[in-house]
């Protein structure tokens, strides 16, 4: 009789105690916008605040992309001998006037910031570039 007392008054006891709580995972945090900054890529694929030169028409062929200093054109395919392997076409997406020059330091022609071009072989004698 003692035991049956005993395993009764343990049996209330567990249900006194309630039933135990079932773990729960945390709720999922939120979804965040990343934080990479990524370059705006504007006209003919030119990456924001750089100069991009184009040995062809309508922003094809670039050869040469920069945000700023002196450049020996013939080092990347773009000077004058022959014509047709001059800056076809342009985009300035820099704050700064790309200014070209010949060989002998003449300027012969000039971008004004925001500029561009699909077609600049009106323009010609470029040798070196000073952005």
């Amino acid at each position: 009789m003692v035991k049956k007392l005993t395993a009764a008054l343990g049996l209330i006891g567990l249900a006194a105690l309630g039933t135990p709580a079932v773990a729960q995972a945390a709720p999922a945090p939120a979804q965040t916008a990343s934080s990479v900054a990524v370059p705006m890529v504007g006209l003919g694929g030119c990456p924001d605040n750089y100069l991009c030169l184009y040995a062809g028409t309508n922003f094809t062929q670039r050869k040469f992309s920069s945000k700023g200093g002196v450049y020996s054109l013939s080092r990347y395919g773009l000077n004058e001998q022959p014509r047709s392997w001059g800056v076809m076409s342009y985009v300035n997406n820099t704050p700064y006037t790309a200014r070209f020059y010949d060989t002998t330091g003449v300027q012969v022609w000039s971008i004004r910031p925001g500029g561009s071009s699909t077609d600049s072989s009106a323009w010609y004698g470029e040798s070196q570039l000073r952005l």
